[in-house]
């Protein structure tokens, strides 16, 4: 399976999830290690444009492969509150990643995104066993179109 991951390029090829260890997100709180992944290449973009106000132009797009069968967990939808898209999120989104995440049974976590419910992005935790099966394909600089904002 290709996840794939859009970050300031000095912290792209940063597979820890050390990012975690400083803020809090809609699926981890702060001090939690954690990778936010997508399923496709396009969402990442779309997470960037919703969550920055000034895009920084300083990317770069991390392809990251891990291995077919690898354990993963899914939320739908339906699981969750019906408040769960709102800019202020429930805490029980990290709630529920931070128990997957105590609980250690999988490396991964597919959630649904906030900004394109159809596609979802894929959390990884990298505490896991597992974590040391995944490899980077490629990383590419990127910058969005100047059309955009």
């Amino acid at each position: 399976m290709r996840v794939y991951r859009l970050a300031k390029t000095q912290f792209v090829r940063d597979l820890q999830g050390t990012g975690g260890l400083y803020g809090s997100g809609r699926w981890h709180r702060r001090g939690t290690p954690i990778l936010y992944t997508s399923e496709n290449a396009s969402l990442p973009m779309l997470e960037f444009l919703a969550n920055y106000t000034i895009l920084p132009d300083d990317l770069s797009l991390l392809t990251l492969d891990i291995p077919e069968g690898t354990g993963m967990e899914q939320v739908l939808p339906d699981q969750l509150p019906a408040n769960w898209r709102n800019a202020d999120y429930p805490p029980e989104l990290a709630n529920q990643a931070m128990e997957w995440i105590r609980q250690g049974e999988s490396l991964l976590l597919k959630v649904p995104s906030v900004h394109s419910p159809v596609d979802c992005n894929i959390l990884i935790n990298p505490s896991h066993p597992d974590a040391r099966l995944m490899t980077i394909v490629k990383v590419e600089r990127y910058a969005f179109d100047q059309r955009i904002r």
